[in-house]
């Protein structure tokens, strides 16, 4: 309701000002040592914090492991042990990486600073700055993650927390709750540093370095190159199971797959993905038989036999049929409704034609129509009317057809 600094009523309080908020909704005895103000959800309480700590050269006391110690950060208190990941102690004078465990949540962000005092006698021994506030995982882990942050510099962290989101990048709504840090604040260090890019796509900004973005894009190629090489006659994988793979996000995941086929390194057939130099290699006699296959299924037009009877009528192995049907409905030059009922692209287009021309001078078309258009039997011709329909070329109005 209103704002004062040295008894004087202000619009605006800036950095390092004393101030006494008049706050909506909230009691007094709500309020403690150590609440913040702040846009809803901004800030996160934490048990534990990554950290870099500094002891007083004048400290006449060492930090030990598993240490009980006192956190100031802020106008907060709280009672924490030490946990050093590299060391068995920081002598007085030192620095070095420390992970403390709080006895009960504070709020922080990276790049709080806070004072360490001894739990008894109450002195000042040194103090730290929060370097990682994400520790989940297992104790190893943790260790191995906090003394390699340690080591980095002040934009080498920065671009360690980006790239430690690896397949699925921090967007710009999160990236001040996870930084802890401004958007304009966050601009400014991209704007300064060549290795960090802002990627669009759609609603969604994602802030990446050029690194990150080229080890994911690299391991949708290598994906790809093994589904390759365990699956030789499979024209290439669905865009989910990539996804799932890469443990991304639905945009994310479009994101990358576009940004790889403009640059010509994969290809999308008929709704899979793969390697743009990718084709199925079939020797002379495959090849062959593949021609064969086709020509039959285009003379049989819409009253398919099945792949076993196939194989009898050209003398083949019936899972050698099987595989090239399979290979040529990948590619789209056969169209499977079921084991029964296949068709060739190119029949399909020409009955495709005699619908559309049918409807110049009608307005419904009947199932009996349609069968004489198909040269088939009704057996046929529902499932074929229901491949129309789902095509979107047809639509069904009662028991007819309407032309979409």
């Amino acid at each position: 309701r209103g704002i004062q600094t040295h008894d004087s009523n202000v619009d605006l309080v800036q950095l390092g000002a004393r101030a006494a908020i008049n706050l909506q909704g909230i009691e007094a005895d709500e309020l403690e040592r150590g609440c913040q103000v702040a846009t809803p959800e901004y800030f996160q309480n934490h048990d534990t914090l990554g950290t870099k700590v500094t002891l007083l050269s004048s400290s006449k006391y060492p930090l030990v492991q598993n240490q009980r110690v006192r956190i100031h950060l802020g106008t907060q208190e709280v009672m924490a042990r030490l946990a050093l990941p590299d060391r068995i102690s920081i002598e007085p004078g030192d620095d070095g990486p420390a992970i403390f465990r709080l006895e009960k949540s504070l709020i922080a962000s990276i790049g709080d600073k806070f004072i360490i005092r001894l739990y008894s006698p109450v002195i000042t021994i040194g103090g730290g700055e929060v370097i990682e506030t994400d520790l989940m995982g297992k104790w190893k882990d943790i260790k191995e993650k906090i003394t390699h942050i340690y080591n980095l510099k002040d934009n080498g962290r920065f671009r360690y927390k980006i790239e430690s989101a690896e397949s699925k990048p921090i967007t710009k709504s999160e990236l001040a709750l996870n930084l802890g840090l401004s958007i304009e604040k966050i601009e400014s260090i991209v704007s300064q540093d060549n290795q960090l890019k802002w990627i669009k796509h759609k609603t969604l900004t994602w802030l990446l370095t050029i690194n990150q973005l080229l080890a994911v894009s690299q391991k949708v190629i290598d994906f790809l190159k093994m589904h390759h090489q365990q699956n030789p006659y499979k024209s290439g994988v669905q865009k989910d199971e990539i996804r799932q793979f890469l443990k991304a996000d639905d945009y994310f995941c479009d994101f990358l797959l576009i940004l790889l086929s403009d640059e010509r390194k994969i290809k999308n057939i008929n709704d899979k993905w793969a390697l743009y130099d990718f084709s199925i290699q079939l020797s002379d006699t495959e090849n062959q038989l593949l021609h064969n296959l086709i020509n039959a299924l285009n003379r049989e037009g819409f009253t398919s036999s099945r792949y076993d009877e196939l194989a009898n009528k050209l003398e083949a192995d019936k899972d050698k049929v099987l595989l090239l049907l399979n290979i040529a409905e990948q590619r789209g030059d056969v169209l499977r409704l079921d084991e029964s009922l296949m068709f060739t692209r190119n029949n399909f287009l020409l009955l495709k034609e005699k619908v559309v021309k049918f409807f110049e001078n009608q307005t419904e078309l009947s199932v009996s129509q349609f069968k004489d258009l198909a040269d088939t039997s009704r057996k046929y011709a529902v499932p074929l009317l229901e491949y129309f329909d789902k095509q979107k070329i047809t639509y069904r109005e009662g028991n007819s057809r309407k032309l979409v």
